[in-house]
Formats: structure tokens, sequence, C-alpha cells
């Protein structure tokens, strides 16, 4: 499946003057099946364009990437064989 990634404007609130908190939501999906559904919030002062997608570039990377890290350990046959052990040899 293709992974894409679906980012939506949550909220926009006005804290005092110029600064506001802006509240993204990220959608990263295979296909139809959402894998992460995550919510970003910064502060922003008016004119501050580049540092704040900046920042949000930065925190939904690492939400990404930490996704895709523990896949690895899912995904990984220590893993699948400590379950099937456990399974095993637990008394019913």
């Amino acid at each position: 499946m293709m992974k894409s990634i679906i980012i939506t404007k949550k909220s926009i609130i006005h804290t005092q003057g110029s600064l506001f908190n802006i509240t993204l939501n990220m959608q990263y999906l295979d296909g139809e099946i959402i894998l992460v559904d995550a919510d970003f919030t910064e502060h922003y002062a008016t004119g501050e364009k580049a540092l704040t997608t900046a920042k949000f570039k930065a925190r939904m990377q690492e939400s990404i990437d930490n996704y895709k890290a523990a896949q690895i350990i899912v995904n990984s046959a220590a893993i699948d064989a400590a379950i099937t052990a456990l399974q095993n040899e637990l008394e019913v």
C-alpha cells in the first residue's frame, strides 16, 4: 500500500496580543488504514511562519519515525518467540 500523510487545521486560539496557539492534526496512513493520528500544538507570533513550520515538521517527523521504530520491534522474531513461549509455558 501507499503511505500518505494528511494534515488539517484543528484549532487556532488567540492567547494574547500577537500570540496564538495553532493545533494541527496529522494522520499517517497506509492506504485507508490510519497508522498515526496525532495533534500537534505550537505557539505562534504573527510573522513567524518559517520557525513554526520547522517546529511542526520536526515533531511530526519524530512521530512517524517513532511509529516505524516500534513496528520493527512489533514485527521482530524475538517478540513472536517470546509470545509463543509465554503461551506455551503459562498454566491455565
